[in-house]
């Protein structure tokens, strides 16, 4: 670990307020455009950000100092706006009544020009994404970094060998079992339906 991440993190760990303030400093564009990207909206993604680094600053002490610190709180950030999502769906799902269709026009009208998807859609679509927040948390750590990093932030697998500070064979390598891990997962998933 960095210097710098090194006393930012004993500074969180004392529950020095300069901690808390070096960490929006210092990554509060990374952690927002890590959120985005799983999001895709910007109020979200902002929600995602504060919940974060207040995540960060109640649990600095069980950071074990296995990955970069920026790691660290990429998983944090990326896990955050999962669970966001999935909890929206499930608000959705739950809040979402045929009673309530004068006041919320504009989604009907999307279903009667065939915009939006029908409701069975929004469901398998809720049950994906819960399949995937489970096969990501069932994913060996090492693999899970690496996996988000490259399909949900973007980043090159060179990008990702220097943000987990590896080698780039071994970054190739770790992307490559992560999707097998994914495909693995989702082949079970589907032979267990059977």
């Amino acid at each position: 670990m960095e210097s710098s991440e090194q006393e930012l993190l004993t500074l969180l760990q004392q529950n020095d307020p300069r901690g808390y303030e070096i960490l929006i400093e210092e990554y509060a564009d990374f952690v927002f455009r890590a959120a985005y990207r799983v999001t895709q909206n910007e109020q979200d993604a902002e929600d995602v950000l504060q919940e974060s680094f207040l995540l960060v600053y109640r649990n600095a002490g069980s950071f074990r100092g296995d990955s970069k610190f920026s790691s660290w709180l990429y998983r944090i950030a990326s896990n955050t706006a999962l669970d966001l999502l999935r909890r929206r769906k499930r608000k959705e799902g739950e809040d979402v009544s045929f009673d309530d269709a004068d006041e919320q026009d504009e989604p009907f009208d999307e279903l009667a020009d065939g915009n939006a998807s029908q409701p069975e859609d929004a469901l398998l679509q809720t049950e994906s994404l819960d399949l995937v927040r489970e096969a990501l948390e069932s994913m060996p750590e090492k693999l899970r970094s690496a996996y988000l990093l490259f399909m949900v932030d973007g980043l090159s697998a060179p990008e990702v060998a220097a943000e987990l500070n590896i080698q780039l064979s071994a970054a190739k390598l770790r992307i490559h079992r992560a999707k097998l891990f994914m495909a693995e997962y989702f082949a079970q998933v589907k032979v267990e339906e059977k």
